[in-house]
């Protein structure tokens, strides 16, 4: 690893605090020019509303619906939600889970499937569209993962208009500061009653309206990458090849067309 990072000239995060946390496991790095550029939004393929998801699923259009999809790992502890949830989630809740599980998970959410009234477990792959279809189709989107660093499935869930539930690191207390704490519903330890609760409260006042994602943007993040490859520049030796950084790299602080 040491011989890789000799190689790298800069780096990015897609958050603002993820930083600290790459820096403690690779110090090296601090030495490093660095910018956050922020996760993008996704553009959605899937044109319908959650109540045409809703029908086209086969899902009740009135419950309260929280839900994972894609895939479906053993450290996402997506199993042990499933053990639980009847047992913390808001009476008549349910959970959809669906996407290629792997490891196991297949069979031990297929087992509950036949115990939990609560439980709709769907396995097996999805397209694009499928994929946003169940989140579209979705209240809560709910990431019940050990510790990590950044999540695009956090980033998808928003921009289908679902609220998010995850743990408390980083990326998601930056989040809850870029989108808001209504949208973006953290927590310690284990997940509780209080907060697929929270969850709920937030899901129900935000029907029908999608979370302002702009800070998120490319357009908004533009800045940030051209003065990092400016200070890339700066350190790069003169040999064959930096020609492209002298034509390409803007002056400090000015933005770079999308063009």
């Amino acid at each position: 690893m040491s011989a890789l990072l000799q190689l790298i000239d800069g780096w990015i995060t897609l958050s603002p605090s993820t930083a600290g946390v790459v820096v403690e496991r690779y110090p090296e790095l601090s030495r490093k020019p660095q910018a956050f550029i922020w996760h993008p939004p996704y553009l959605i393929s899937y044109s319908g509303n959650c109540e045409q998801a809703r029908q086209e699923l086969s899902l009740t259009s009135s419950a309260l619906i929280y839900g994972h999809v894609g895939q479906l790992r053993p450290y996402k502890k997506l199993v042990p939600l499933a053990e639980r949830f009847e047992q913390i989630a808001p009476p008549g809740s349910q959970l959809l889970i669906a996407g290629l599980a792997k490891d196991g998970v297949d069979s031990a959410l297929a087992k509950l499937s036949n115990t939990r009234d609560a439980l709709d477990f769907r396995p097996g792959s999805l397209t694009s569209e499928e994929f946003e279809r169940v989140l579209t189709a979705l209240d809560v989107f709910i990431a019940p993962y050990g510790n990590f660093l950044h999540s695009g499935a956090l980033i998808h869930a928003l921009s289908c208009g679902c609220v998010v539930v995850a743990p408390r690191v980083p990326f998601t207390c930056d989040l809850v500061e870029a989108v808001g704490s209504d949208w973006v519903i953290t927590y310690d330890g284990e997940i509780s009653t209080l907060t697929l609760a929270k969850a709920a409260i937030s899901a129900r006042s935000l029907t029908g309206e999608r979370p302002d994602l702009s800070a998120l943007e490319p357009s908004a993040n533009l800045e940030r990458l051209a003065n990092l490859l400016v200070n890339m520049k700066t350190r790069l030796p003169k040999v064959g090849g930096s020609h492209w950084c002298e034509e390409k790299i803007p002056p400090q602080g000015q933005v770079l067309s999308k063009s």
